[in-house]
């Protein structure tokens, strides 16, 4: 008797990750400092698209995510023509021509020539300016002339979408000046509608409960004036320190046109890799409906 029985899951990008210049990345660890502060582990990002696609049986049944990297040879390429300059560095050029090499890695370039998008460098990059304006620090009509020039480039845009959880996005941006060749990096942070919403109801939970604390104290016995008082302080802190993260809205970037019309294109490019590669019985007119049906509903 057999001990396993198939399914058939509907794929679901859970995640998508694509870096345009090397990002440091951090991964949390399962360590501690003395201080009981996180330990993160620190690495780099390299050009190229990544993600995670979760199968899905049924509307609840899952599998773990099962990610995907496609890398990007332009860059790895020019790496190997300045390791191969070092002679110091003949092993490790060695080893990168031989990963260039392999004809098993799907590359981004390769991928996106397929599904006849625009390079790595350019995907996106029209709507870079639009979203930086979202932002009021970074906004090119409060910021405009007479000072030092300061290019701002796209370093890596990072989307998750969990089904059943909040959707999210963040934009690392590298702020470059003039004879620096290292940025300034910033984030900025996207979150969907649903986020906002309950963010926007807590923040006036938060507002009404130092009204109410507020005048509790002005009538409270001198003993309790303390305990109140600190809990008005834990609460504007909080206030505080939600206000001075600024949010844009995750559809306010999904439904610009080159991101309407090319994110659907990416990601079914990326299954019809995968079934060239892995998954040869992957329906793609069904498993295509089902991506954009989910799309569809994202983009609201």
């Amino acid at each position: 008797m057999a001990n396993e029985e198939l399914r058939s899951g509907i794929p679901y990008f859970s995640h998508l990750k694509m870096t345009v210049i090397p990002t440091e990345s951090r991964t949390r660890t399962n360590y501690v400092t003395q201080e009981g502060q996180p330990i993160d582990q620190i690495g780099t990002d390299l050009p190229g698209i990544e993600v995670e696609i979760t199968p899905y049986v049924g509307d609840v049944v899952k599998s773990k995510p099962v990610p995907f990297r496609f890398p990007s040879k332009a860059f790895l390429q020019n790496e190997l023509t300045g390791l191969q300059a070092d002679p110091q560095q003949s092993a490790n050029a060695t080893a990168l021509a031989a990963i260039l090499a392999n004809t098993d890695i799907s590359w981004i370039e390769d991928l996106l020539t397929a599904a006849g998008l625009p390079g790595l460098n350019v995907l996106w990059t029209d709507i870079f300016s639009d979203v930086l304006d979202m932002f009021s620090n970074f906004n090119e009509e409060q910021n405009s002339g007479g000072g030092i020039p300061v290019a701002f480039k796209i370093m890596q845009w990072d989307a998750r979408f969990p089904f059943e959880g909040s959707k999210s996005l963040t934009l690392k941006v590298g702020a470059f000046t003039q004879g620096i060749p290292t940025p300034e990096v910033y984030t900025l942070n996207f979150e969907d509608q649903a986020t906002r919403d309950a963010r926007l109801a807590r923040e006036q939970q938060m507002a009404t409960a130092v009204e109410t604390l507020t005048t509790r104290l002005a009538t409270a016995p001198d003993n309790e004036k303390p305990q109140i008082q600190m809990q008005i302080d834990q609460l504007n802190r909080e206030i505080a320190m939600n206000s001075a993260v600024e949010r844009g809205l995750l559809t306010d970037v999904l439904n610009k046109p080159s991101v309407k019309s090319s994110l659907p294109t990416l990601l079914i490019a990326i299954l019809a890799d995968r079934k060239a590669k892995m998954w040869p019985d992957l329906d793609m007119p069904m498993v295509t409906a089902k991506l954009i049906d989910r799309l569809t509903a994202l983009m609201g």
